[in-house]
C-alpha cells in the first residue's frame, strides 16, 4: 500500500439545519429497497478492497529472459535474475527463494551482485505477500538492503533496487491504513533505513546530466519505500517527517512533473529516456516519471493527511510542493481541445498508451489527494488558489461526464481522484473570509457548478453505487459552501443545480448513502427558507439572491407534483414519491412549499388508488403522514382535498401502518380545527376501521399505538 486512504470526515452540525426527523424507510419497504445502511466509507476505500500500485506488474507476467550475468544487469540497470526469472515462469514458489537471494545479499563482496539480489527480493516479495515480507525480515534482509541503499558510492540504479526491495518489504498491502500494526515497517524503521532513504531521495532530487534516467529510478522507488512507511499512523511516520523527508521529497516531485509535462520527454537530452521495461511500470521517461510523481505525492498525501498537524501542511507547502503537485495534476487530464491536433506526435512521446494512461491517472489521483490534504490547513488557502489548484480540482471532477471505468484507463478521474478532488474544493470553500470567498468565486468560474451537478447525476443514475453515492455527498456539502456567497445565487440557480439536488431524491431503492439525499433536501430546504446559506453583504444584489434561489426550488415542485397520477408511469411515479418522502421529512418549509402547490390532493388521489396501486398508495400515505406532522395547515390541506374518507378505505391494505399514523395525527390538537377533523373522521367510519384494523394485529408496534390513540381521541370527540 502506498496512499493512505481517508474516510469522509463529518460535517460539523452547524453545516445544515438539522431535520426534525431522519427520513423513514417506508418507501424503500415498500419499492423492496433494504434498511437505512450505515453511512458508507469514502470513494477511496471502495476501490475493491485495494490500493494496489498501477505500476505493480504480477511475476507471472515479467518476461523471461536469457541468463544475464550481475556484469550485465549492473550495466543494464534493470532485468531479470534467474530468480526473478523462475518466479515469472510459477516454477519455484516465491518463499523457496528467498533463503538464497538473501545469502547473496548479505555475503557477496560485487555491489552489482547484491543489486541484482535486491531485484529478485523485491519480486519475490512482491509475488509472495505478507509471508514473504515475514520471511524476508527474519532472514536478515534489511540491514544489508539499508547498507547498499546508504552507499553513495554506488550506481543509483543499484541503490533503486535496493530502495524497490525495501518497499516491498514495508508495503502494508490494503489495510496498512485502517490497522495500525505493520511489524515490517516498524522494523526497517528501527533498523535505520528513514536516513538512508531520505539520502536517496535528496540524491535522486539532485542528479543530472546523464544520470537522469537512473535517478528518476531511484527517486520512483525511494518515494515508494517511503510513501508505504508513512501510509500508518505512529513512530514510523514521525521518523520520517523528523528525518527532514518533506523537502527531498517535493524534490523529487517536482522533478517528475517537469518530465511528466506534455513535451518533456520529446525534448530531454539523449541518454535520458530509457525505453527498457524493468517491470515496475516500464522503463521509458515518461512513464516512471509518473510513478515517481505518484509516489512521491502519496508519501505527501500522508503527511499532510494523518501526519495530521497544519505545522507538516505548511512545511510542505514551504518547500514548494504547490506547484509541482498543480503542473502534475494538470499534466495528466486529457485537454480535449488539443488532443485532435497532437495526432500521433502526443501518442509517440506518451510512450505505450495505456500504461502512460492508467500512471497518469493514478498520479492524478495522488496529486489531488496532497491538495486536499493541504487544503485543511486555513492558512494555505491562499496559496493554494495562487497556484490554480480550484481549476486542476474543477476540470478533474468534470471528467466525471465521460462515465468512466474505475481505474481512470482512459485518462479520466478514477473514484479515489474525484473524491479527493471533490474533498479539496470543499476544504478551500468552506468558513469565511476573502480566501474562501474567492475559493468559490473561483470554483464557478472554472466550471464547477455543471460539473458537481454531474458527480450527483450520476450517484441518481445507480443509487446502488457506494462510491457514486459518497462522491454525490461531497458534491452537496460543496453546493452548500458555494450558496454561501450570495453574489453565486445567479449562477447557482441557473445552472441546473436545484435538478441536481433533486435528482439525488428520486430513487425508490434504498441509496448507497442515504446521507446524500438528507443533505441534498436540507440544502433545498435552506434555499425555501429564503436563507440560501447566504452570509450577506448588505448589497441589493445580495437582498435579492436568495429570493433566486427560492424562485429555483418552487420552479421545480409543479413539474414533480404533477408526475403523481394514478394514470403515470409507475417509475415516474415511484421516482416522485421518493422526492416527496425526503422533501417532506426534513423541515417545514418543504412542506409548507409543496402544500401551495397542490400536494395534497395528488397524493389524495394514489391512497384513492390503493386497490389497484397498493405500493404508491402506501408511500403516498406516509408522506401525506409527514405532511400531517407538520402543523394545523398539513392537517386541514388532508382534510380539505377528501383525504380522511381515502384514508380510512385504505385501512384493510395498510401493511405497514402509514395510513393509520396519518389519520391519527389528522385528528390530533386543540382548537376549532382540531374539532372539524375529528368530526369528518367519525363521519368517515375512522373509529371502526382503525379497530378492525388493530384486531388484525398485523401493525408495527408504533403504528397500532398511533391507532389506538386516535380511536381513544374520536371516541372522547363523539
Amino acid at each position: 500500500m502506498m496512499l493512505a486512504k481517508r474516510a469522509i470526515p463529518r460535517r460539523p452540525a452547524a453545516a445544515a439545519p438539522q431535520p426534525s426527523a431522519a427520513p423513514r424507510s417506508g418507501l424503500q419497504q415498500r419499492f423492496g429497497g433494504s434498511a437505512r445502511s450505515p453511512r458508507p466509507p469514502s470513494p477511496q476505500a471502495l476501490q475493491g478492497g485495494s490500493s494496489e500500485p498501477t505500476w505493480r506488474r504480477d511475476a507471472a507476467n515479467l518476461m523471461a529472459a536469457a541468463p544475464l550475468s550481475a556484469a550485465a544487469h549492473a550495466a543494464a540497470g534493470c532485468g531479470s535474475s534467474s530468480d526473478e526469472r523462475a518466479i515469472a515462469a510459477q516454477a519455484v514458489a516465491p518463499l523457496a527463494t528467498l533463503p538464497d537471494t538473501v545469502r547473496r545479499l548479505r555475503q557477496d563482496p560485487d555491489a552489482a551482485v547484491r543489486a541484482a539480489a535486491a531485484r529478485a527480493l523485491a519480486t519475490a516479495v512482491e509475488a509472495g505477500g505478507d509471508a514473504a515480507r515475514v520471511e524476508a525480515v527474519s532472514l536478515g534482509a534489511l540491514p544489508p538492503l539499508i547498507a547498499l541503499l546508504a552507499s553513495p558510492d554506488v550506481p543509483a540504479a543499484e541503490r533503486a533496487s535496493a530502495a524497490a526491495a525495501l518497499a516491498a518489504i514495508v508495503d502494508g498491502g490494503p489495510d496498512a491504513v485502517s490497522s495500525r500494526s505493520n511489524p515490517q515497517r516498524d522494523a526497517a524503521v528501527a533498523a535505520g533505513a528513514v536516513g538512508p532513504l531520505v539520502a536517496a531521495l535528496s540524491a535522486a532530487a539532485s542528479a543530472g546530466g546523464g544520470a537522469g534516467a537512473a535517478a528518476l529510478e531511484l527517486g520512483r522507488e525511494a518515494a515508494r519505500a517511503a510513501a508505504n512507511i508513512t501510509s500508518g499512523f505512529g513512530a514510523p511516520l514521525d521518523a520520517v517527517i523528523a528525518a527532514g523527508a518533506v523537502g527531498p521529497l517535493v524534490a523529487v516531485l517536482r522533478r517528475a512533473a517537469h518530465q511528466a509535462a506534455p513535451g518533456a520527454a520529446a525534448g530531454e537530452p539523449a541518454g535520458q529516456h530509457d525505453t527498457r521495461d524493468n517491470g515496475r511500470g516500464g522503463g521509458d521517461a515518461a512513464a516512471c516519471a509518473w510513478d515517481a510523481g505518484r509516489a512521491a505525492a502519496e508519501a505527501l498525501a500522508n503527511l499532510a493527511d494523518h501526519g495530521g498537524s497544519d505545522e507538516t501542511r505548511r512545511a510542505i507547502a514551504a518547500a514548494g510542493a504547490l506547484a509541482p503537485l498543480v503542473d502534475l495534476l494538470a499534466a495528466g487530464l486529457p485537454d480535449d481541445a488539443s488532443a485532435g491536433a497532437a495526432g500521433g506526435a502526443a501518442a509517440d512521446r506518451a510512450g505505450s498508451h495505456g500504461r502512460r494512461a492508467r500512471g497518469s491517472a493514478a498520479a492524478c489521483a495522488a496529486a489531488a489527494a496532497t491538495l486536499a490534504g493541504l487544503a485543511r490547513c486555513r492558512a494555505l488557502a491562499g496559496q493554494l488558489l495562487a497556484a490554480g489548484a480550484v481549476d486542476a480540482l474543477v476540470k478533474l471532477v468534470a471528467l466525471t461526464n465521460r462515465s468512466p471505468p474505475a481505474d481512470g484507463s482512459d485518462g479520466s478521474a478514477p473514484d479515489d481522484a474525484l473524491g479527493s478532488a471533490l474533498e479539496g474544493l470543499l476544504r478551500l470553500s468552506e468558513d469565511g473570509g476573502a480566501d474562501a470567498e474567492a475559493a468559490r468565486a473561483a470554483v464557478v468560474r472554472a466550471g464547477g457548478l455543471p460539473a458537481l451537478a454531474a458527480v450527483a447525476a450520476h450517484a441518481a443514475a445507480d443509487p446502488g453505487d457506494r462510491g457514486a453515492g459518497a462522491n454525490a455527498l461531497w458534491a452537496v456539502w460543496v453546493f452548500g459552501e458555494l450558496c454561501k456567497s450570495p453574489a453565486l445565487h445567479a449562477e447557482v440557480a441557473g445552472a441546473g443545480v436545484v435538478d441536481a439536488l433533486l435528482s439525488l431524491l428520486e430513487s425508490p431503492d434504498e441509496p448507497a448513502d442515504p446521507e446524500a439525499p438528507q443533505e441534498a433536501a436540507l440544502l433545498l430546504s435552506s434555499f425555501l427558507a429564503g436563507s440560501g446559506n447566504g452570509s450577506g453583504n448588505g448589497s441589493s444584489a445580495a437582498a435579492a439572491a436568495p429570493e433566486l434561489l427560492r424562485a429555483a426550488v418552487e420552479a421545480q415542485l409543479p413539474p414533480l407534483l404533477a408526475r403523481l397520477s394514478p394514470a403515470g408511469r409507475p417509475e415516474r411515479v415511484q421516482a416522485a414519491l421518493s422526492a416527496l418522502c425526503w422533501l417532506t421529512a426534513v423541515s417545514r418549509p418543504l412542506q409548507l412549499a409543496l402544500l401551495r402547490n397542490g400536494a395534497a390532493p395528488r397524493l389524495v388521489e394514489l391512497v384513492e388508488a390503493c386497490g389497484t396501486a397498493p405500493d404508491e398508495a402506501g408511500v403516498a400515505a406516509s408522506v401525506l403522514a409527514d405532511l400531517c406532522a407538520g402543523g394545523e395547515e398539513g392537517r386541514d390541506a388532508v382534510v380539505g382535498a377528501n383525504g380522511v374518507p381515502a384514508l380510512v378505505a385504505m385501512l384493510p391494505r395498510d401493511q405497514d401502518g402509514w395510513a393509520c399514523a396519518a389519520l391519527a395525527r389528522i385528528v390530533s390538537g386543540e382548537g376549532a380545527g382540531a374539532a372539524r377533523r375529528r368530526a369528518a373522521a367519525v363521519e368517515a367510519g375512522a373509529v371502526e376501521g382503525l379497530q378492525a384494523a388493530l384486531l388484525r394485529g398485523r401493525l408495527p408496534p408504533a403504528a397500532a399505538g398511533a391507532a389506538e390513540a386516535a380511536v381513544r381521541e374520536l371516541r372522547g370527540a363523539t
